[in-house]
């Protein structure tokens, strides 16, 4: 027989594997999609219409409340913001990162025409908010503020 302590440190040890170390913290994130993802292959288009539940409030700016229980999902790791624009079609998705806790930040790239905005967060729903204001953005405003 198995001694349980074994199974259940087994069971920890996998877990930390897959996830890369990611943080015991666990936090509830929308799962959700709006509108098409411009530049996507016909694959990763066939998976997230299958992971993400399709919904006018997924959309910028967001119509999602806390009582939208069927959208929210528990994540080990990020809340996810992504916004898509290009070539004709925009889209929004927001999701878990689970493989790991990423830094609260938001990051812009283009590539091939399509412009996309990924936004980490990393406490309950988060990623139904605005894009993040950094802290350096804040400290600018109220050094303005203060100057006038």
């Amino acid at each position: 027989m198995v001694d349980s302590r074994v199974v259940c440190f087994g069971i920890i040890f996998f877990f930390q594997l897959v996830l890369g170390g990611a943080s015991s913290k666990i936090i509830t994130c929308f799962k959700c999609r709006y509108g098409e993802t411009a530049g996507r292959n016909i694959l990763i288009k066939l998976i997230e219409s299958v992971a993400l539940r399709q919904t006018d409030r997924c959309g910028d700016p967001t119509g999602l409340e806390r009582t939208d229980a069927m959208l929210q999902y528990l994540c080990p790791g990020s809340c996810v913001k992504e916004k898509t624009l290009g070539e004709g079609d925009s889209g929004v998705k927001r999701y878990c990162f689970i493989s790991r806790t990423m830094q609260e930040a938001c990051r812009k790239r283009k590539l091939n025409g399509i412009l996309t905005e990924i936004c980490y967060c990393n406490s309950e729903l988060c990623n139904a908010a605005p894009p993040l204001i950094t802290s350096a953005a804040i400290l600018s405003l109220v050094i303005v503020i203060l100057a006038v």
